[in-house]
């Protein structure tokens, strides 16, 4: 057991799940979350811990709550000061916030929660029916709004309506698609989405449970359309589910003193992040993450865990390029689990907490081994920020360290200038078919001006001939022609 009382160690981790087709009879957000902080503290071993926060950090989510955290240190009769981690703050910002607070001294147990019930709101949707969630008061603020200066969207995003998440990552996708063809490509996400599916099927909080095979999971079909080519939705982060998960975090000091067993506690190593935000337009490697790349490299400088000892990983999961992206950035292979929640198209990922998820899966496996090493990752935006966390159930004698490498990250980027007003020849550096229910909607393209020019632009266009070319197609080097109301034709 660690000497120091001001270790600070995770002691409790619980999910919330509903799926009730009766919206009336579902609980809304916050009654997931506070049922998640409840299990959380019997997770512990101390159901004395819920009302002893006092800090409560929730990631924000879809939900019209003022200040969530008010109303469950009010449920609880926590002595709690508040915070709301807007969307755009990473969740491994969020834990490591908590863990150096509490390694400073300045916290003894907090908590960590949040939670959507998108599913009950989607089924009172389709029923005709008007839900009542809990309102605070007006003025109601919490004590804290974490708040962040920039998601990384440049403004021809904006104008010209590219800003889904699905186009956005597809984009990535093809431009990490290199030297492999359209089949081979579909091959390779089809069987790294296998893995993912037999792990949600042995995971019992998963949203989906079903073991897809390759071809069902790549394949559109009727209950698996086509988003952005190649993305289906099964390929998709799903967050229309009612979960909620919830950590308490303590010092040492405060497991010792409300009794958590040894075999409960789950201590944080170290934890990386990269806030620079560069948009996707404007990346010069468009299937890069240069942050991403230099986070996981601090990590294993500063601590000399590398991937070969990481028993457990969590890869964040919203599309398959993030997947991608993070294990190559810590050099690992395809031939291993890369979650432990079976990710966010299967296992679910409520908008802004699904790490919150991954976590209680993580501390289960660290747990059962108490040697081993945990890894733990976040993304924010178009997989413009990027935080990874290690964890073990055995303590380690360094104090826990947050590194930060968003100014290395700013000094290493070199990102193309927009050209919003570019017309004539570009030549194709990422592209994708957006669908519109079942059906081709648009293709759109990341293009370069050059030669000799540093600049980017986007173009799209409905053309039924080019829609359909580039869903049989490579479409990566060739040249458009880019109009002046932002579509593009061919030669």
């Amino acid at each position: 057991m660690t000497s120091d009382p001001r270790t600070p160690v995770l002691v409790g981790a619980a999910v919330a799940n509903q799926r009730d087709e009766n919206p009336l009879v579902a609980v809304e957000a916050i009654e997931l979350m506070a049922r998640a902080i409840e299990s959380a503290a019997a997770d512990a071993g101390a159901p004395p811990l819920a009302s002893a926060a006092e800090m409560i950090s929730v990631p924000e989510g879809t939900w019209s709550y003022a200040d969530p955290g008010r109303l469950l240190a009010e449920r609880f009769g926590a002595p709690a000061r508040s915070v709301v981690a807007e969307v755009g703050v990473l969740q491994q910002d969020v834990i490591s916030d908590l863990c150096v607070a509490i390694g400073r001294g300045e916290l003894d147990v907090a908590v960590v929660v949040g939670g959507e019930a998108r599913y009950r709101a989607v089924r009172a949707r389709a029923e005709g029916v008007e839900l009542r969630d809990t309102i605070q008061a007006d003025g109601t603020i919490p004590d804290r709004r974490w708040s962040t200066p920039s998601l990384g969207i440049d403004d021809l995003e904006l104008t010209r309506n590219i800003v889904t998440p699905a186009v956005a990552y597809a984009l990535i996708e093809s431009a990490r698609g290199g030297a492999i063809d359209l089949a081979g490509r579909h091959a390779a996400l089809g069987s790294l989405y296998e893995g993912f599916a037999a792990v949600a099927a042995s995971n019992p909080d998963a949203w989906d449970r079903h073991p897809y095979r390759a071809d069902e999971l790549v394949e559109p079909s009727v209950s698996n359309r086509m988003i952005a080519s190649p993305y289906t939705k099964l390929l998709c982060s799903q967050w229309n589910v009612d979960q909620a998960a919830a950590l308490i975090l303590c010092s040492t000091a405060a497991a010792d003193r409300f009794g958590v067993a040894a075999d409960r506690r789950v201590f944080p190593i170290a934890a990386a992040v990269s806030n620079h935000a560069v948009p996707v337009l404007q990346r010069s490697e468009l299937g890069r993450s240069p942050g991403a790349e230099l986070a996981a490299q601090a990590l294993r400088n500063a601590v000399g865990i590398g991937p070969d000892d990481l028993a457990h990983v969590d890869l964040y999961s919203c599309f398959p390029a993030a997947v991608e992206t993070f294990a190559e950035a810590w050099g690992l292979g395809r031939d291993r689990d890369l979650t432990v929640t079976g990710g966010m198209s299967l296992a679910g990922g409520p908008l802004n907490n699904y790490v919150l998820q991954a976590m209680v899966r993580l501390v289960s496996r660290l747990r059962a081994e108490p040697d081993s090493v945990g890894l733990s990752s976040s993304v924010s935006g178009f997989l413009t920020k990027s935080g990874f966390g290690l964890w073990s159930a055995t303590p380690v004698a360094a104090p826990f360290r947050q590194l930060d490498v968003s100014e290395r990250a700013a000094r290493a980027a070199r990102p193309r200038e927009v050209r919003a007003d570019h017309v004539g020849p570009a030549t194709i550096a990422a592209w994708t078919v957006e669908h519109a229910g079942a059906e081709p909607h648009r293709a759109v393209v990341v293009a370069d001006t050059g030669p000799g020019d540093n600049g980017r632009t986007i173009a799209s266009t409905g053309d039924p001939e080019v829609v359909t070319s580039m869903l049989e197609d490579e479409w990566t080097g060739r040249t458009i022609d880019v109009q002046a109301d932002g579509s593009f034709r061919t030669g």
